[in-house]
């Protein structure tokens, strides 16, 4: 990655263009710019993804053009965080190469962070040459980021479509942020993951008369003095059919799948902990009391 630039006065607003090829629109984007974007101290940055056309030649040839010019395509994303994190405006706002402004149209955007100091993000009206409207363009206000204690490069641009978001809006919605796993819940966590990855998921959905079921439960608990559980049985149900069934007993690990010789049956039970899974071992040389 190689960067340039030559920009001397202060900067408000800093002007970020992701591009790859499509020199023909960039050059009208730039020319617009130029034309249009005097009012408002500023910068343009584009970001060139690798364009292998003459998108190369033009930006060196525009002096007041910062370029940022990646060996590899990055990705429009990627190319936008790159953008910000060079940025030196107070103010963000991004386009894409094939825009083409109006005469004064940054003004009213920065107008808008002066008279309402709560607004974080402001859009423009998005135009195709036919006049129909597009999906909105956005400026923020960045030092709401360093606020929060987020990296301004965190922020993807195509989640910056809203036409106004208030800095409370925007507070709200950082609150939402991923909290990491820790203890028990990360070892729920990890042992649920594994257990999608590595062995078969059957799901079996019918109705039985459990009248015997019922009936043989009552008779074991009254031969030996037991209260034994419905869990119980259901445990040697299963185990019964995975020894029928061996090729359901499996799991899938690196060099393939895997059939274990013993019988393992996990039973979810619901904690306030969160879910645990204690395991039986070699269920099936085990009797219905062990």
């Amino acid at each position: 990655m190689s960067t340039s630039h030559t920009q001397r006065w202060p900067v408000e607003v800093s002007i970020i263009i992701p591009v790859f090829n499509k020199v023909d629109l960039t050059e009208k984007c730039l020319e617009a710019l130029a034309l249009t974007t005097k009012s408002v101290p500023h910068e343009i940055i584009v970001v060139d993804n690798a364009s292998t056309d003459s998108t190369p030649q033009l930006l060196a040839s525009r002096k007041a053009v910062r370029a940022i010019r990646n060996d590899a395509n990055q990705g429009f994303a990627h190319a936008c965080n790159q953008g910000a994190a060079a940025a030196r405006g107070h103010y963000l706002l991004f386009l894409n190469n094939d825009t083409v402004p109006f005469p004064n149209w940054l003004e009213p955007l920065m107008q808008e962070f002066r008279l309402r100091p709560e607004v974080a993000m402001v859009g423009a009206k998005l135009l195709y040459a036919s006049g129909l409207v597009q999906h909105a363009g956005v400026a923020f206000a960045r030092e709401l980021f360093a606020e929060v204690g987020l990296d301004v490069g965190a922020i993807a641009g195509s989640s910056l479509q809203s036409s106004r978001v208030t800095r409370d809006d925007v507070r709200q919605a950082l609150a939402h942020r991923a909290q990491p796993l820790t203890g028990l819940r990360a070892i729920i966590a990890e042992r649920l993951a594994a257990a999608w990855r590595e062995r078969p998921q059957v799901t079996l959905t019918t109705e039985a008369d459990a009248t015997a079921l019922v009936s043989a439960r009552e008779q074991v608990m009254a031969e030996t003095g037991e209260k034994v559980p419905y869990d119980a049985f259901m445990v040697m149900v299963v185990a019964r059919v995975l020894r029928e069934q061996p090729h359901v007993n499996v799991r899938l690990t690196a060099a393939g799948v895997e059939r274990p010789a013993a019988i393992h049956i996990g039973v979810a039970v619901d904690t306030p902990q969160g879910l645990l899974v204690p395991v039986l071992r070699d269920v099936g040389a085990a009797s219905l009391l062990q």
